[in-house]
């Protein structure tokens, strides 16, 4: 049985491709769940992306939303 589950992927990478290049996006290089983003990561960077993903198991499936933080 699979299970699909969405998460919310926050990086300071801007990936316009990212619904063509899913796991091989540079994103993943800098990739934090949002309770890993200390406000020292966040200070690091002057912008923010969460993009929501829809996992099977550990593989991403698609991008359901992407929004700028």
């Amino acid at each position: 049985m699979k299970t699909t589950e969405k998460v919310d992927v926050w990086s300071p990478v801007r990936d316009d491709k990212v619904k063509t290049t899913l796991g091989d996006s540079p994103i993943w290089k800098q990739a934090y769940h949002k309770d890993e983003v200390t406000p020292e990561i966040k200070a690091k960077h002057n912008n923010w992306f969460v993009y929501t993903f829809v996992f099977d198991g550990l593989k991403v499936q698609q991008l359901a939303n992407f929004k700028v933080v």
